[in-house]
């Protein structure tokens, strides 16, 4: 289960945060791309293994650049062709979809 490895740097990561920053962590929110190979599930039980706060996640939509028409599309699965110009998926540019990363820190004034 690499999700516990994940949660373990993302902890490391929030707390070099708090300890430059201060304040009682109430949560964190993190970002994942579809395409990463993270089970958002696995990796909020990971977490809760390694941390005294909860996780949130959110899975981010996939987003393309059709390179026949320039139009961007945000899409849950990988699609077959441009919905705007009916391009072959082929002339599609994948802008995102691997990402993992912190996107909010909830912090609890001390």
């Amino acid at each position: 289960m690499h999700e516990l490895s994940l949660a373990e740097a993302l902890y490391k990561s929030v707390e070099d945060w708090r300890s430059a920053n201060g304040g009682k962590i109430v949560s964190v929110t993190v970002e994942i791309g579809r395409l990463g190979g993270v089970d958002p599930e696995a990796l909020e039980y990971a977490f809760g293994m390694v941390a005294p706060y909860p996780v949130k996640t959110i899975l981010l939509p996939l987003r393309f650049r059709c390179g026949g028409c320039g139009k961007e599309t945000e899409t849950d699965r990988l699609p077959e062709c441009c919905p705007a110009c009916g391009a072959d998926a082929m002339r599609l540019r994948r802008l995102n979809g691997r990402e993992l990363s912190i996107r909010e820190i909830e912090v609890e004034d001390v």
